[in-house]
């Protein structure tokens, strides 16, 4: 929690509830997510937040991951949110079609209509999270779910955000759900690494500690989105929150400055970026194109 120990004054923080869609909507305060964003792309981010030309392109497919996610965190159970869609529902070819299916869904408004498969699915990933210990102590302690945090940042200024999954106010941790292909430790770390968890932990610290001037424990609740559907819970070593913590303020800094000066390209777009052959490419020239064996 580097720049909140060395914070120069107290930022101003507030609580507040509102949907999901709202939430995401508001690019006047700075998220994780938009923070990732410009990681990935300036330009992209100019796109997204500042112009407001790029949309996010969102897949019609459901998520099984987020249906969980909801199923876990709603309140009531899984039964409260899911349900399952009888047969007589479903067209000739199991579609969610025709006047069965729609009289149905108009009747069942109120919960996640999931077909069979995709219902007994989501009832046991949300059984092994439930079936593991700790995750359930966190996700059952007193505290907000889906609770929406804005703060002041001390390092730049610019007003920040965040929704978090869990707070577990008296235990003070904060509980993060994680759909995973890999639930060993060791494929997990994969997953930090690629979608930058560990900037996310110090990000979401930072809006506990903007009200509380504490810093929470943060825990990954991951669960596999195949069988045996395993739920394990992983917190980040002294490392990877220094890494995080790192790059966090260094991107905090770098976004203040482009929106300073109006600059989104990225660093290399103007250059000739030489790239360095992979360690495996000399296993991969031992085959030619259609996969015979070269001479």
């Amino acid at each position: 929690m580097a720049s909140a120990n060395n914070a120069v004054a107290v930022p101003t923080c507030e609580r507040y509830e509102c949907p999901s869609a709202v939430y995401h909507a508001d690019t006047d305060s700075i998220s994780n997510s938009m923070l990732g964003t410009l990681i990935d792309s300036p330009e992209l981010y100019y796109g997204m937040y500042v112009a407001r030309t790029i949309t996010e392109e969102r897949s019609s497919e459901l998520d099984l991951g987020d249906v969980t996610h909801d199923a876990i965190l709603c309140g009531g159970g899984f039964s409260a949110h899911c349900m399952e869609i009888p047969a007589s529902a479903l067209n000739k070819d199991g579609h969610k079609k025709g006047k069965p299916w729609d009289d149905f869904k108009a009747e069942h408004k109120r919960y996640v209509l999931l077909k069979p498969k995709e219902f007994a699915s989501v009832r046991l990933m949300y059984d092994g999270i439930m079936a593991n210990e700790k995750a359930r102590m966190i996700l059952e302690s007193e505290g907000p779910v889906e609770s929406c945090w804005k703060w002041n940042c001390t390092l730049t200024g610019m007003s920040r955000r965040a929704r978090l999954d869990k707070f577990a106010e008296r235990r003070m941790i904060v509980g993060d759900l994680k759909t995973t292909a890999d639930i060993t430790p060791r494929g997990f770390i994969g997953g930090v690494a690629k979608w930058r968890y560990h900037v996310q932990n110090v990000y979401y610290q930072d809006a506990i500690h903007a009200e509380t001037g504490e810093c929470p424990q943060f825990v990954f609740i991951a669960v596999e989105k195949k069988q045996p559907f395993r739920c394990r819970c992983f917190d980040l070593d002294d490392v990877f929150i220094q890494r995080g913590e790192q790059l966090k303020n260094e991107k905090l800094l770098e976004l203040s400055d482009r929106k300073r000066t109006g600059c989104w390209t990225a660093p290399d777009s103007n250059l000739i970026v030489t790239l360095g052959a992979p360690y495996w490419l000399g296993n991969l020239d031992q085959w030619n194109l259609n996969g015979v064996e070269a001479e």
